[in-house]
């Protein structure tokens, strides 16, 4: 793991299997030795993910040293700050596997990605032939780091990085007077392993609720979810119906359990074996 086994339990929110290898490339600050700076010791990987017959390039953060990694969570902690997006995660690669084999959920359509972290659902739906990608995260720096993503796998005309955040008023108003139809004109929403406390829940369905319904046209909101902290299923799906939506739980084929930990070593079986797939929209 990329952080001590004592640091995973006091973050209650991810089992995670990170592989530190492939290129590398040390942030330009990293020479201090002074690991309460732990963004001095941040060091990212570029690695090649394989979906189905496809390959991904992601450029995602990389281990830290123990102290620096205290650091870091510390500051977290204090700030509410999120780092969830610069690392690969299973239901975003699971349900990248779903997308590839189902190409017509995506391919001429117009799709938004909500807390898009490193961006692979929107980079594979570009592969798959979408027509537009808006791939959306909350923090900036993730944004950055998803924009990257988009360049170095040749997506730039199809795939877009922006800063959104879900249930925020002024978020969404940024967002729509740079991109009037960034709704509207969406035919498919995205999003893959981002629950993982129980405060997103109403803020990620006030976002999904108004995209849905600013248009008349019948679109989905496709979730993969991966139980983490108290953000079990029945919690999920109770969030679905009080928000006014309706949902289908998608069987995902047995192959893809043992694909999705074979192609990527950040997909521990325990949390494949956990996460459901649902097809969700208006009632």
């Amino acid at each position: 793991t990329w952080l001590p086994f004592a640091v995973l339990l006091w973050l209650d929110v991810r089992n995670i299997a990170i592989m530190a290898s492939t290129s590398r490339s040390r942030s330009a600050s990293a020479s201090s030795s002074d690991e309460g700076d732990w963004r001095a010791c941040v060091e990212y990987e570029t690695k090649r993910v394989a979906v189905g017959d496809l390959e991904v390039q992601v450029f995602q953060m990389e281990e830290l040293p123990v102290a620096a990694s205290l650091f870091m969570l510390a500051e977290m902690d204090a700030n509410a700050a999120e780092i969830s997006g610069t690392r690969l995660w299973t239901g975003s690669h699971f349900l990248s596997r779903y997308l590839w084999r189902h190409p017509e959920l995506v391919r001429g359509k117009r799709v938004l990605e909500l807390g898009a972290g490193t961006g692979i659902c929107s980079i594979v739906a570009f592969k798959l032939g979408a027509a537009r990608c808006l791939a959306t995260d909350g923090d900036a720096e993730v944004v950055e780091l998803l924009a990257k993503n988009v360049e170095v796998n040749g997506a730039v005309d199809v795939v877009t990085a922006r800063s959104l955040f879900w249930g925020d008023e002024a978020s969404t108003e940024t967002l729509l007077a740079e991109i009037p139809d960034a709704f509207a004109a969406t035919d498919v929403v995205l999003a893959g392993d981002v629950l993982y406390k129980r405060e997103l829940l109403p803020l990620l369905f006030a976002t999904v609720t108004r995209v849905l319904a600013s248009s008349d046209s019948n679109r989905a909101f496709v979730l993969c979810h991966v139980p983490r902290a108290d953000v079990t299923h029945d919690v999920v799906q109770q969030q679905i119906e009080a928000s006014g939506l309706q949902f289908e739980e998608v069987t995902l084929p047995a192959e893809d359990v043992v694909d999705a930990t074979a192609e990527l070593e950040e997909c521990p079986m325990e949390d494949v074996g956990r996460a459901k797939l649902y097809y969700i929209t208006k009632r």
